[in-house]
């Protein structure tokens, strides 16, 4: 279950938790900025001055990194890890369980599937697509509307389209 920012905010505090109905404990890292209409679940966790746009969903468990910036409407699946510095453009999607190293970059409207895995410094085009399980190197870089299909895996520093 998420639980919409206008609401979180206004929980206990207890540190930087917020601490909710039925145990719901939801980490904020400090200077974070917040849209009120972003939701999150119970156990994320945002590092040191995270930006969510309005409209962005963390599903429970998600963990982002000092840094972080999620544009207008990004939603993250369950357990879903990004690593310092990430950045997500507007209506990223990303399945549950993936992970993305630091200083990740998505461009608008990227889709990952569930478990895929993002090296350090990967960058990823306007509109791509990932299939479930795909797994990019450190480094790799994929251009305007790139689609990888079902456990797809790129090495170090790959680079496919412009």
């Amino acid at each position: 279950m998420t639980y919409p920012w206008s609401t979180i905010k206004r929980w206990r505090r207890d540190g930087n938790w917020r601490c909710g109905p039925d145990g719901v404990r939801i980490y904020i890292g400090e200077g974070c900025t917040i849209a009120d209409t972003a939701r999150l679940g119970d156990g994320c966790s945002l590092g040191d001055g995270c930006s969510l746009g309005d409209g962005c969903s963390l599903g429970e468990g998600c963990s982002l990194g000092d840094g972080c910036s999620l544009g207008y409407r990004c939603s993250l699946g369950y357990r879903c890890s990004l690593g310092e510095g990430c950045s997500l453009g507007y209506g990223c999607s990303l399945g549950y369980r993936c992970s993305l190293g630091d200083g990740c970059s998505l461009g608008d409207g990227c889709s990952l599937g569930y478990r895929c895995s993002l090296g350090e410094g990967c960058s990823l085009g306007y509109r791509c697509s990932l299939g479930d399980g795909c797994s990019l190197g450190e480094g790799c870089s994929l251009g305007y509307r790139c689609s990888l299909g079902y456990r797809c895996s790129l090495g170090y520093r790959c680079s496919l389209g412009e």
